[in-house]
């Protein structure tokens, strides 16, 4: 299970036995992206899909840092979700 625990301006996130601290952009990127896939089950992510989120680069170098995310080799600047976190 996923525990939350609000810790301003950061949140803890649990899973399985792996604990993160996120800061409130990058769960509010990592939720953004997670409603996209929810609606299109694409775990892909391609520059234009998220250009205009404010902060996105500081987002994603977080969630990369914290394997929530990941970058593929795309030009295109294409990330994924972890699959830890879609499971």
């Amino acid at each position: 299970p996923i525990l939350f625990i609000q810790a301003l301006p950061c949140r803890v996130i649990q899973k399985g036995v792996s604990i993160m601290v996120l800061s409130t952009n990058a769960e509010n990127f990592l939720k953004y992206l997670l409603d996209i896939y929810r609606d299109t089950k694409e775990n892909k992510f391609y520059y234009f899909s998220y250009m205009d989120f404010p902060n996105h680069d500081s987002a994603i170098e977080e969630l990369v840092e914290n394997h929530c995310i990941h970058k593929t080799n795309s030009i295109n600047g294409c990330i994924k979700i972890s699959e830890d976190i879609l499971l």
